[in-house]
């Protein structure tokens, strides 16, 4: 099967790119399948700090209800806190 939390070229998992595009279904899904939510890509961003990046509070519902600690801080000291 595929791996979940396989990176792409700038270090985003799946469940990054799925969070960034707001995609609520694909991210409970990789959730399931051991989708790493604290996964970081490159630059240290996480699902949550793309989430934010986009302003959609459902995909950070999501996020908030799957992980113990989501509020990490990217390379930038930007921190995704809920």
């Amino acid at each position: 099967g595929a791996e979940p939390n396989q990176p792409n070229a700038r270090g985003a998992t799946p469940l990054l790119v799925a969070s960034y595009l707001g995609y609520d279904s694909i991210i409970e899904n990789l959730a399931e399948f051991d989708g790493d939510i604290l996964a970081e890509d490159a630059y240290g961003n996480t699902a949550c700090n793309y989430a934010l990046d986009q302003g959609n509070l459902a995909v950070m519902n999501i996020l908030k209800a799957k992980a113990k600690n989501i509020n990490i801080t990217d390379q930038m000291y930007d921190k995704a806190l809920i």
